[in-house]
């Protein structure tokens, strides 16, 4: 005989599984799913459409690649509707899928292309 009478709504309504298989179903469900950030299809449907959106997101995915998100400091303007997190998902699908190609040589500096190269005297 037990000290209390037992109380089925503390029970776990588990739908005729066992504990462990309700559980883990649970916490699937329990997950938030990730949002996209704001704007996102913006910069898509203009990296499609208008040509100098798409040599800014190219030029500053290249720097992306190179310095990380300090070279988001020098962005001045965003197009209406777009969030800084879009920006920065759309430089790293454009790293990740190898849309940005090594800065062309006809803009190098003078000595930047000869990098480690030792200087003579």
């Amino acid at each position: 005989m037990k000290d209390w009478p037992e109380k089925p709504y503390l029970e776990p309504k588990t739908a005729g599984r066992t504990y462990l298989e309700w559980l883990s179903t649970a916490s699937e469900r329990s997950r938030p799913t990730p949002q996209r950030p704001v704007g996102l299809e913006v910069l898509r449907e203009q990296y499609r459409q208008n040509q100098p959106i798409k040599r800014k997101l190219l030029r500053f995915a290249r720097l992306y690649k190179r310095h990380g998100r300090r070279c988001l400091s020098q962005w001045h303007q965003l197009p209406p509707g777009v969030s800084w997190e879009a920006v920065e998902v759309a430089l790293k699908g454009i790293v990740k899928n190898g849309l940005v190609e090594e800065e062309p040589a006809h803009t190098l500096k003078a000595g930047r292309a000869m990098r480690g190269a030792r200087k003579h005297a």
